[in-house]
């Protein structure tokens, strides 16, 4: 007997409100100017989406990409190589044209007072938005439309997320689009959340550290420093499709019987 996919077969009702209930979770800290609300904003959110996940009859967190299995620290650690790398060269490039300039060069002790912190702070916002824009809607959707599509739908209902910066200058929407295809690009190559999350945090993490470790301030004024950071997203997207097509070509080679030597 032909066991039903539960994925295939959840209500369009079921789903839509799923999402219904991860959305308001996430944005209910936004009435509150408290970083203690945000807080336990996002770690509720975690809590929630376990229980949409179970209430549909899933396997909790592990049904949104989140599974320990396949080397997922490993994929972690790439994404957030990636990341820090990819952010950080847009901010050393930004410096280095004169866009930006760094304000303030504390010691180490300072670093490393603070990097924790960040690093804590901006784990589960990171882990919740991608939760919310990409593991589930992949759970739900990837079978249900093709994978560029999936990409797409994702990248977009990724800068919708940003409520309150949607009126922002054109270069701010361009580099959330482009994050939002590399965020789902890597969820759609990996089929799990982890790669797309180290990559995610990663940013957060560079991101907030010229913020309260080594501030960044503008030189010219402008958005040329959005549009270098939009660039730099580029290249990792082209980077990561680059990546997807080689292991395609690789696999079709290797399971191809037309290549195997007699």
């Amino acid at each position: 007997m032909k066991i039903a996919n539960p994925v295939l077969h959840s209500s369009t009702t079921s789903i839509i409100a799923g999402f219904a209930a991860l959305f308001a979770v996430y944005h209910s800290h936004e009435f509150f100017q408290s970083m203690a609300v945000s807080a336990v904003a996002m770690l509720s959110f975690v809590v929630v989406s376990y229980a949409v996940a179970r209430a549909q009859k899933l396997e909790g967190l592990q049904s949104w990409g989140l599974g320990l299995q396949q080397q997922w620290w490993a994929k972690l650690l790439t994404g957030m190589v990636l990341g820090s790398c990819f952010v950080g060269l847009s901010t050393g490039v930004s410096i280095y044209l004169g866009y930006e300039r760094i304000t303030e060069t504390p010691g180490a002790e300072v670093f490393f007072d603070k990097i924790w912190w960040i690093m804590f702070m901006t784990f589960w916002p990171s882990l919740a938005e991608d939760i919310l824009t990409r593991g589930y809607l992949f759970k739900h959707l990837s079978k249900r439309m093709p994978a560029n599509a999936w990409v797409l739908f994702s990248a977009v209902v990724y800068v919708l997320n940003h409520i309150w910066r949607l009126a922002d200058h054109p270069s701010v929407l361009t580099y959330l689009f482009i994050l939002g295809l590399v965020l789902a690009t890597a969820m759609q190559l990996t089929k799990s959340l982890w790669l797309t999350l180290g990559i995610h945090w990663a940013s957060n993490i560079v991101y907030y550290i010229t913020v309260d470790i080594f501030p960044t301030e503008s030189v010219v004024v402008g958005y040329q420093s959005t549009w270098i950071l939009a660039a730099s997203y580029f290249v990792l997207l082209c980077a990561l499709l680059s990546f997807g097509a080689i292991r395609k070509k690789a696999n079709h080679y290797t399971h191809n019987p037309a290549t195997e030597v007699a």
